[in-house]
This record gives C-alpha cells, structure tokens and sequence, in this order.
C-alpha cells in the first residue's frame, strides 16, 4: 500500500504546464495556406518535368476542393498548351494575366503559345509585355529576340538577346540566340565566338552560315560553310549546304528558326530555343 502510495503520489500529480515559448509552430506546410502551396507546386513540377496528364489530375482533385486561385489557371493553361489545347489553354491563361495582372507568366505563356501557332506579332507583343512587367526575366527576353529574328528585325533582336545574356550568362540557349542576332545584322566573326562558347567550332562556323544565307545569300554564306569543313571534313550539314547551294526549301525562316515553345531543344549546330520555360 506504502509502495502504491509512493508512486501514485509521482506519477498522478499533475504536470507543470509547457512555458509558451516551447511551444513549437506548425510546420508551414501543415498549414492551410502552407497545404495550399504544396499542391499548387506539386502541380508545377509535373508541368515541368512534362507530365501533363498528372497535373491536370492535380488541378482537377483542387478545383473539386474548391480552390480557386489564379496559379491554377496559370498551369492549367500552361498544361493545356503543352498538350495542345490551344482554345482553351489561351482562354485560361488571358484569364491568369487579368487575375494576376502584375506577374510576367501568363504574357510569357501567352507569347509562346502565339509563338507556336505562328501568330508572330501577337507573340512579340506578349513577350514584350512579359519583359516590362519583369525586366529581369532572361528567358522572356530571349524569347523576344528569338520572335524579333524571325520577324526580320535584327537589331531588336540583338538587343534582346544580349540582354537575356546580360541577366544569365550561363544558359547556353541564349548564346545561342545571341550569336543569331550578331550573325544576321552582319557581326559574323563575333557571331563564331559566340556560338563556340556552346558548341564545337565546326558546327560554330555551320550556324554562321545558316544565319548569313538567310539575310545575305548562299554566296555569302559559303565561306562559313567552307570554313566548317575545314575544321570537320566530315560535316555532313556543312557539305550538303554547299552542294545544294542553299537552304533545302529555300525558305527564309524554317533553317534558323524554330519555335520557342518546343519543349526539348534542338542538338547543336541547330539553335536552341528558350522555352520552357
């Protein structure tokens, strides 16, 4: 009786209460906002890594939730586009940029969904809009510029490229579209060593070429074709150039464009586009 006492007496007293600063706060993530955020880029790491039909399932189990926030018309946009949706996702994303009006992404968006329907001005336009919203968005400018060159404005597009290079220096991408811009307003050697600090010097001097004949002529981009064998005698694209005497089709564009929405980048010595972003 003594003994259950005795321990009844220790271990049936009431506990002192825990001092308020040992209490810890919920982890942000435990949170309803901080739940909110983790599904949202749950969301867009799925967009990301190209898994549309997972994030649509996401967004889809949110908007059942009742979540309505203009981050999911944004991805889901974004998704649809990728999936090409294009009626739906365009309806979308202009209804993030009136929700979010502030923000860069739904004009960055929309710029590459116009970009990849062929719609060049609206696509400049939105991607202009993108780079005065965020100044500091490269791949907005890069965009831009990669848009302007294809639209034959060179010195714009010179100038959005090297700003693009002056906010990351470190994205290949946007050398590449850099030494497209140098190239087409006639700065060819700069455009070479540009284009080599992204790919060997054979197909650096094939990229000159492509970009010359496109503005000046196959005349004069034969050199740089030359020059390319001379440092690969086995550049293929290099000597088919010189043999058929010119771009395949003779188009102006398709040898040195492509869109920037694609999602992989072409293999060097084709350029690189910037999206996706």
């Amino acid at each position: 009786m003594v003994r259950w006492f005795l321990l009844c007496a220790v271990g049936c007293a009431p506990k002192p209460p825990v001092p308020e600063e040992a209490i810890q706060p919920m982890p942000p993530w435990m949170t309803k906002e901080g739940g909110l955020q983790v599904r949202i880029e749950v969301a867009k790491n799925l967009v990301d890594s190209g898994n549309t039909a997972g994030a649509l399932d996401v967004i889809r189990k949110m908007r059942a939730d009742g979540i309505d926030v203009p981050d999911l018309d944004l991805l889901q946009g974004k998704a649809l586009r990728l999936d090409g949706v294009t009626d739906e996702a365009e309806r979308l994303l202009l209804q993030a940029q009136k929700r979010m009006p502030h923000d860069s992404r739904p004009a960055t968006e929309l710029c590459i969904l116009y970009a990849d329907d062929k719609q060049l001005d609206k696509a400049i336009d939105r991607c202009k809009k993108a780079t005065s919203l965020d100044p500091h968005d490269g791949k907005a400018w890069n965009n831009l510029g990669f848009l302007e060159l294809a639209n034959s404005m060179p010195q714009d597009a010179l100038e959005a490229a090297e700003k693009a290079v002056e906010i990351d220096s470190t994205e290949p991408r946007y050398r590449n579209n850099l030494g497209m811009a140098q190239a087409a307003i006639g700065r060819e050697e700069q455009a070479f060593h540009t284009f080599q600090s992204t790919m060997n010097r054979a197909d650096a001097a094939y990229m000159v070429g492509q970009v010359v004949e496109r503005f000046k002529g196959a005349d004069a981009a034969a050199p740089w074709y030359q020059k390319a064998l001379d440092y690969d005698p086995r550049h293929e694209l290099a000597q088919a150039a010189i043999d058929d005497g010119g771009l395949d089709n003779g188009s102006p564009v398709s040898a040195t464009v492509s869109p920037p929405g694609a999602s992989e980048p072409p293999t060097p010595p084709q350029p690189a586009p910037a999206e996706v972003p």
